[in-house]
């Protein structure tokens, strides 16, 4: 945790009690208590928005926001789903009063084709999807957990080995010209399951 309080400053990807996903105790309070213990200069609020949330809940979370006495710098944003073709399920204009809109490839809206079917038409459709949010218009700033799902095996090597470095080259560029960042999950929060910690306030 010593070494974490040099390195990481700052966290984009934090979730709150508004995400089905949190546990009780992340409250904006704790996370920012947490996050000045660790050393964060920056924090970035981020729930869930599609499928339950919508942009009035994340208003919500302003005047606590705002309210807060701190000396970390607060923004907030969201991790929005997409439809099947890539684009956010809310307009521009109903995001507006955000600082910055996440989306991740793997919260989508929408009926997708089981990955054991055809695992390589189904790379095929979530690269697809990226393409579809590279393509929208500048409400996305950030990528989360840009290879989750990715990780499985299929004809003896990892699924995202499938897709030709050619393409992820294309498709990592389109991120890097549209000034499109990515950010996977740190320390501070975290899914509680047997898969993946993310949105749980860990204690030290």
């Amino acid at each position: 945790m010593g070494i974490a309080k040099h390195i990481v400053t700052q966290d984009y990807h934090v979730h709150t009690t508004l995400s089905v996903c949190a546990l009780k105790e992340m409250t904006v309070q704790n996370i920012v208590r947490r996050a000045e213990r660790i050393g964060y200069r920056l924090l970035g609020i981020s729930d869930h928005l599609g499928g339950y949330n919508t942009p009035a809940d994340l208003r919500g979370l302003t005047p606590q926001l705002t309210e807060i006495e701190t000396d970390v710098e607060l923004f907030l944003g969201c991790e929005m789903c997409v439809k099947l073709s890539g684009e956010p399920v809310f307009p521009a204009e109903e995001v507006a009063f955000l600082d910055y809109v996440m989306v991740a490839m793997c919260h989508v809206i929408g009926d997708l084709p089981p990955l054991k079917d055809d695992p390589k038409a189904w790379l095929d459709g979530w690269a697809g999807r990226l393409d579809g949010a590279i393509a929208c218009d500048d409400r996305i700033n950030i990528l989360a957990h840009p290879l989750r799902t990715l990780g499985g095996y299929y004809e003896g090597k990892p699924l995202m080995l499938h897709l030709p470095s050619a393409r992820w080259e294309e498709l990592f560029r389109g991120m890097a010209e549209r000034g499109i960042a990515t950010v996977s999950y740190t320390h501070l929060r975290a899914h509680e399951t047997s898969l993946h910690l993310v949105c749980r306030l860990l204690l030290e």
